[in-house]
């Protein structure tokens, strides 16, 4: 469901998820390609050099990824105005035209395919992640569910498709979320280093470079900020709520220049 939110949404591509029983070859691609590529970065040279057969899957799931791409940014470039017209305000659409205040240069063909598959894995595992745990929650906690339910039936009577601004009249389902990714964060952590030798509230030296793993399955349930940490409790979301909450007690989205940009997603 997310990845062909994420790709119809953001580049006018259907994956066809749901018209057939097997997986689109491009899903095959990117379930081979990514943990190959997270196994390369804690994998001893020496251990690498042998691994001729993973080797050759990778190159093999990543050129069919990249070649697909690049067919899907050919056609859009290929495509007359009039038909650029309805696709233009997503996520392609802008990165084909849009162009750099300072340099007034277009991103390239290579730039762009990077971007969009990096948007497919990072962007649709972390959403169906918190969509399971919002699920499990809303499961276990019924009176909370029944909120939703409500929400859900005064906003959108009967078979009333929702649109973009009837998000803003959805707040219940908004805490849902974020109360979920503060006891689940689909991105359980994130990595920090000093500039400099610090000192931490003048008792841990952090030496410079030195990293330090910031893990939100922790920071999130701080008993100094949350109350009952372990309970479900959408409420702590209200915005009188939210409003108190320390600046870094919640931090799902990762921090600084870094932090996720599909947050409004």
């Amino acid at each position: 469901l997310t990845l062909d939110t994420i790709a119809l949404s953001g580049f006018g591509y259907d994956f066809g998820s749901f018209a057939s029983a097997q997986l689109h070859p491009f899903i095959e691609a990117m379930v081979g390609a990514l943990p190959e590529a997270m196994s390369r970065l804690t994998r001893f040279a020496l251990q690498d050099r042998f691994m001729h057969a993973a080797h050759r899957k990778f190159d093999e799931d990543t050129r069919f990824m990249r070649e697909l791409v690049d067919d899907v940014v050919r056609r859009r470039r290929a495509a007359d105005e009039g038909e650029r017209q309805g696709t233009a305000m997503d996520l392609l659409g802008l990165m084909l035209e849009a162009r750099d205040p300072d340099t007034d240069l277009r991103l390239d063909d290579e730039n762009i395919r990077n971007q969009v598959i990096t948007f497919l894995i990072a962007g649709h595992e972390t959403t169906s992640g918190l969509l399971t745990f919002a699920l499990y929650e809303l499961l276990r906690n019924p009176g909370v569910m029944a909120q939703a339910y409500a929400e859900v039936d005064a906003v959108l009577p009967g078979d009333t498709a929702p649109v973009y601004a009837d998000l803003a009249r959805l707040p219940v389902l908004d805490r849902v979320l974020k109360e979920t990714l503060r006891l689940w964060p689909t991105a359980p952590a994130f990595a920090v280093a000093p500039y400099q030798d610090t000192l931490l509230g003048g008792r841990y030296l952090i030496r410079k470079d030195r990293r330090v793993s910031v893990v939100l399955t922790a920071l999130h349930r701080d008993p100094k900020v949350w109350t009952d940490p372990e309970r479900f409790d959408i409420d702590r979301f209200l915005p009188e709520n939210e409003a108190r909450l320390p600046r870094h007690a919640y931090m799902p989205f990762g921090n600084g220049e870094r932090a996720c940009i599909g947050r409004q997603f």
